[in-house]
């Protein structure tokens, strides 16, 4: 007796599970999980499974390695963006052992359940975590301000962990790439920076202004300067540091700067808080 494929069940089964296992990957290694990227590479992934099982590519060999090697690494590349290798490693890894522990989860499902009534099971969580996930990202720009959200922000293969604030009143953007800016306690920043780039904080924290010939003697392309205006007080320019990344999490969902234009504090708003950043007025 023939065994019967059905293409768009298969694919919609490795669509819901590959979702699954992106959303969980990224919660464990604590990454940005932005909802369309989840959904391009578990797409990507469902198709480039289903397409491999026509070919009948299975079993321990070279070909089947090699694509499942490179369907997991592209799935990656396409849910969390670029990374360094390590970090790319790492959630390869991550990513692999969920997907094992998953599978077997949903094979023993099928065991019990008939795949039509799986699949609806598996559609209607679908539709009902993606109603969370925009009823979690309304909350979190809506907020009224008073909540305190935990942020990661790397610099290459370095990461630092704090808390940050919303601040309504701040509404500092970059003028060279119109971002929103991060104001950051200097103490919290220094440590996963360069040494010339500790230094130039060191300077403008010890003078009060940018020191523009180091910048330039050092080459330091990261570095940026955001026009501010405060009451009672002349316009002046504070010194920032353009970092890979900034991951701000709370219980309901994350967002990321990618890149993240840090401002360094040299007054003392954060100094004895609870939180080492003061975020935008809006996070997106």
């Amino acid at each position: 007796m023939k065994a019967i494929l059905y293409p768009d069940l298969i694919w919609a089964i490795n669509l819901l599970a590959d979702m699954m296992i992106l959303y969980l990957t990224a919660r464990l290694m604590r990454e940005s999980c932005v909802w369309w990227r989840i959904l391009l590479a578990g797409s990507f992934g469902s198709a480039a499974s289903l397409i491999i099982l026509i070919l009948g590519i299975h079993g321990i060999h070279v070909n089947y390695v090699v694509s499942v090697i490179s369907l997991e690494i592209l799935m990656i590349v396409i849910a969390f963006s670029k990374q360094s290798t390590r970090k790319l490693i790492l959630l390869c890894g991550c990513h692999l052992l969920t997907a094992v522990i998953l599978h077997g989860i949903l094979y023993l499902l099928m065991q019990v359940i008939h795949m039509e009534f799986l699949c609806m099971l598996l559609f209607a969580g679908l539709i009902l975590w993606l109603l969370y996930q925009g009823y979690a990202r309304y909350r979190m720009t809506e907020h009224d301000g008073s909540q305190i959200y935990t942020g990661i922000l790397y610099w290459n293969d370095r990461s630092v962990k704090g808390k940050g604030f919303v601040d309504t009143g701040n509404t500092l953007i970059d003028p060279a790439s119109g971002r929103s800016v991060i104001i950051a306690d200097s103490t919290w920043i220094q440590p996963i920076l360069p040494d010339a780039y500790q230094e130039m904080i060191r300077r403008y924290m010890l003078n009060g202004r940018i020191d523009y010939d180091y910048m330039a003697d050092r080459q330091l392309d990261q570095v940026r300067v955001i026009p501010y205006r405060t009451i009672g007080e002349e316009d002046g320019n504070m010194l920032a540091i353009r970092c890979q990344r900034l991951v701000i999490t709370n219980r309901e969902v994350c967002c990321k700067y990618a890149p993240a234009i840090i401002g360094i504090s040299r007054t003392a708003i954060i100094q004895g808080k609870e939180y080492q950043m003061i975020l935008p007025n809006r996070l997106s």
